[in-house]
């Protein structure tokens, strides 16, 4: 199985205080919330249950060994003792899908920003859905400290609808089940973040968990009044890697002889990596020539992911039977 990765990205990230503790997940059971619209349960070859159970053994001893300090973030032996507890509830084999499903409920345990359970598999399942003509879930969003769904963006077209708006459910699934269900697999250093993380990710986080239609039929709050809206999905990948550089990268010098440079991506396609590189010698440049003193680097966007060092990533792979485990440098 080899597509499910445990990744461990060493970077920079600024720490939240933690609202709560993860809730544990039952024993023997495969949590199913919410997939009756998608047909990736049933896709992908079938792993049995000795290799799901060889994965498992093979990340509790891997935490061992291959992060420098996992007690950093995470309570080591609670983390192995929810990963005993995977173990025990597997009691058939699982498609690709399914076992990301079970296995990431591991995700806010290990309370890192930069350390999760994923699949490259299903991000290639994602992007021959868009290709395909799937419609994702239309808005923009926001999860407040309430854990409450909110509009943060409007749609063109759509004026009964507005920014702060609450919404409460989609294709009658109650939001709060939704939150509930995305946030228990989306890893992060607290709760704060884990809700940035799935606020900023919304739209690919429903298609995998909750599949995708053509309409959205949405229930909304608007100044006390329940409301309902039924709006098309958009066809268009929100989080697209292969639109130009300059949509997420600036530079500009301000006053008193400061140079100013924002990066919002550490993750780079192949189109991207040169013009990137260019436009960071270009930068330097022009704060030699302009006599800069000071830099700022803004990254209060960058999602995190590696950064493509040359033409090459800077990394080390150990790689077990079944999971890749990453180490990678990035700059901030």
């Amino acid at each position: 199985m080899k597509n499910i990765i445990l990744i461990l990205l060493i970077a920079f990230l600024v720490g939240c205080t933690s609202l709560n503790e993860p809730k544990p997940f039952a024993k023997n059971t495969i949590t199913q919330e919410g997939n009756t619209q998608t047909n990736l349960s049933s896709s992908g070859k079938i792993v049995s249950i000795k290799a799901l159970k060889s994965n498992l053994t093979e990340l509790s001893e891997r935490l061992d060994t291959i992060h420098p300090d996992p007690g950093f973030t995470m309570d080591v032996s609670e983390v192995k003792s929810q990963i005993e507890s995977l173990s025990e509830g597997i009691t058939s084999p699982m498609t690709h899908y399914e076992a990301w499903k079970y296995f990431s409920q591991l995700n806010p345990y290990f309370k890192d920003g930069h350390m999760l359970i994923a699949s490259p598999q299903l991000d290639e399942q994602f992007k021959s859905h868009i290709q395909k003509g799937g419609r994702l879930f239309p808005f923009d969003v926001m999860i407040d400290a309430s854990q409450r769904l909110l509009v943060a963006e409007t749609l063109e077209g759509y004026s009964d609808i507005k920014i702060g708006d609450e919404i409460t459910s989609v294709n009658g699934v109650r939001a709060s089940k939704i939150i509930e269900t995305m946030l228990a697999r989306m890893y992060g250093d607290s709760l704060e973040f884990r809700a940035a993380f799935t606020a900023s990710r919304f739209n690919k986080m429903y298609w995998l968990l909750f599949g995708s239609s053509k309409d959205y039929q949405i229930e909304f709050m608007h100044k006390n009044k329940r409301k309902q809206l039924s709006i098309m999905g958009v066809s268009d990948d929100p989080e697209n890697h292969n639109g130009g550089v300059r949509e997420f990268v600036q530079s500009r010098i301000l006053d008193n002889d400061i140079g100013y440079l924002r990066v919002d991506r550490f993750f780079y396609s192949q189109e991207q990596e040169q013009p990137f590189f260019t436009f960071l010698d270009e930068t330097w440049l022009a704060f030699k020539d302009a006599n800069v003193k000071d830099v700022i680097i803004d990254v209060r966007h960058n999602p995190g992911g590696p950064i493509t060092i040359g033409s090459k990533v800077l990394h080390l792979t150990l790689r077990a039977s079944h999971f890749h485990f990453c180490q990678t440098l990035k700059f901030v």
